[in-house]
């Protein structure tokens, strides 16, 4: 939504540059400049207002794509801990150094995998 509401306004101010420029000599003899400027300055005002909302969305996904491999991470460990069908409610799950090393290893390799596909594509 937001990419084609930026696209329909920018082709409106491109359109008003267009038509102002082919018409330079009228709007210079009738002083019609800062009406078309005016005109102009609205179309370009609409156009940022939709290419904000679209970076911001750009940056939200960006974030995600980032911290993605930490929250799988978070949630994994969390989870172990939390849901030990071993554990008593007064004992807690404490992760030993290999099986950490071991997870972390693995979601590691997850990870490298997700970022060689992603350039696997990019150059395909």
């Amino acid at each position: 939504m937001a990419t084609t509401s930026t696209l329909h306004h920018q082709d409106e101010r491109v359109r008003l540059c267009s038509e102002a420029l082919r018409g330079i000599r009228l709007l210079k003899m009738q002083a019609w400049e800062a009406p078309a400027m005016a005109r102009i300055a609205l179309a370009r005002s609409l156009e940022i207002k939709f290419l904000g909302k679209r970076k911001y969305l750009d940056a939200a996904c960006v974030y995600l794509w980032a911290s993605t491999p930490v929250l799988v991470t978070v949630a994994t460990f969390a989870s172990v801990v939390w849901f030990d069908p071993n554990a008593g409610a007064d004992t807690h799950t404490f992760l030993s150094a290999s099986s950490v090393f071991t997870a972390v290893s693995l979601l590691s390799a997850c990870i490298q995998g997700r970022t060689f596909c992603k350039a696997f594509v990019r150059w395909s």
